[in-house]
């Protein structure tokens, strides 16, 4: 029970983590030292504080509490700050991180808020049959990993609700998700969509991008792409993109 509830609690976590990665990352900050600096040393806290859940290890000795500072792109000058309890459960690590989620302005799924709390009970004390708030929490959880996974029909609308895809102010984002929702099933989304940054610039910015090291772990795309066009660019690209959003992830 203990080694399925840990990869339960690994499965939901890892989604935002990405989320919270691209509105903390170090690299966003180049420009201001001190911002830069605090988000280094807090996402290494971080690192620290999530990887017996993420890599199913023993938790740690020290079990105080732990503060961390971090700025995002969404709050200016205003420091953010997150506090984990190190003395409880997995569930209470993961209830805390995805309090910090919301303060950087990361909305969370009400199904997983449901899932994590009601995870978060105190074990059984004997090898009873579980009580009906296991249960509940049990069924829950199977409802809601099904419904990640359920297939579902590509809608324009469906596509703007990915959180990891932007667009460049240039592009018609209306035009740009008709035309995705019809794609999508031809380019093996399950590989990408949703786990990996995409951003749409317009044909006429490409020439102008960032460097390579700003554009790490982004698939670019243009707005004037036909579907092969993109098949080809997964193709070339994805492989590399996904190696270094996963080495991002473990700064």
């Amino acid at each position: 029970m203990a080694s399925r509830q840990a990869s339960r609690a690994n499965t939901l976590l890892k989604p935002y983590l990405k989320r919270f990665m691209l509105q903390t990352h170090p690299d966003f900050f180049s420009n201001d030292p001190i911002k830069k600096k605090v988000n280094a040393a807090s996402l290494q806290r971080l690192h620290g504080v999530l990887n017996p859940v993420l890599n199913r290890t023993p938790n740690v000795v020290d079990k105080s509490d732990i503060r961390l500072d971090f700025y995002s792109k969404r709050s200016g000058d205003s420091v953010v700050v997150g506090t984990f309890d190190r003395s409880g459960s997995e569930w209470t690590t993961v209830r805390s991180f995805l309090n910090l989620c919301q303060q950087v302005g990361i909305d969370i799924m009400q199904s997983d808020i449901e899932a994590v709390d009601a995870m978060n009970v105190p074990p059984p004390t004997s090898h009873k049959r579980p009580s009906l708030q296991q249960e509940f929490a049990d069924a829950l959880y199977r409802q809601h990993e099904e419904s990640r996974v359920a297939a579902t029909e590509w809608t324009p609308a469906l596509v703007l609700r990915n959180p990891l895809l932007s667009f460049d102010q240039t592009v018609d984002k209306a035009k740009m998700a008709r035309q995705l929702s019809q794609w999508l099933p031809q380019l093996r989304p399950k590989r990408w969509w949703g786990k990996i940054p995409v951003v749409v610039v317009s044909a006429d910015t490409l020439p102008l991008q960032p460097p390579d090291n700003l554009t790490e772990g982004i698939l670019i795309l243009t707005a004037d792409m036909q579907c092969a066009d993109m098949a080809r660019y997964l193709e070339t690209n994805l492989e590399k993109k996904q190696t270094e959003y996963r080495r991002m992830q473990t700064l």
